[in-house]
């Protein structure tokens, strides 16, 4: 991500950081301003987890999403350092992250043999019929965007969000090519 050593500085460096990010839901950009505490990979996605001055909440942000040149805030002619919060703060707000992922369930049929199938490391000996799959997941746009690739391998089944989703990007992607 090319975001990724600027706040990884700005992580080490307790730096305030300002930067543009587009909104999954949307589309609209908005500008944030983060007291940066740590990233993570997340299901093949870069977060960053800190303290969101515009919300004033812990907050995460997905690298991907990311549109402009990571900032460092100024005070003057120096950067604006902040004061790392205890990590009891922070390990909770990794706990209110993963417990998000834990509560979030998507279910898929999935066509046996197929990529899809291997992908997900779904039992090859099973006998159901269904061959359904129950997925946690942290962001239901970036498991849409990784649902579109295996195409006629998966059927949503829920949520519906999830569907419309997957939907809408083939329709976007045909509508580019048509």
């Amino acid at each position: 991500e090319p975001s990724f050593k600027d706040i990884d500085f700005a992580i080490s460096e307790s730096q305030v950081i300002s930067f543009d990010y587009r909104n999954p839901k949307t589309g609209e950009i908005e500008t944030r301003v983060l007291q940066p505490w740590l990233m993570r990979q997340i299901a093949g996605a870069w977060l960053v987890l800190g303290f969101d001055e515009v919300r004033d909440a812990a907050r995460n942000f997905m690298l991907r999403r990311i549109v402009s040149k990571v900032e460092v805030v100024t005070e003057g002619r120096e950067a604006r350092v902040f004061e790392m919060p205890e990590q009891s703060i922070i390990d909770a707000a990794v706990k209110d992250l993963d417990d998000h992922a834990k509560s979030q369930v998507a279910v898929l049929k999935v066509v046996q043999g197929s990529e899809a199938w291997f992908r997900y490391e779904l039992d090859l000996a099973s006998n159901k019929k269904d061959h359904l799959l129950k997925l946690n997941y942290h962001d239901l746009y970036v498991l849409a965007e990784q649902l579109r690739e295996y195409a006629d391998q998966i059927e949503v089944i829920e949520p519906q969000e999830l569907s419309t989703l997957v939907e809408l990007g083939f329709r976007k992607v045909a509508d580019l090519h048509a």
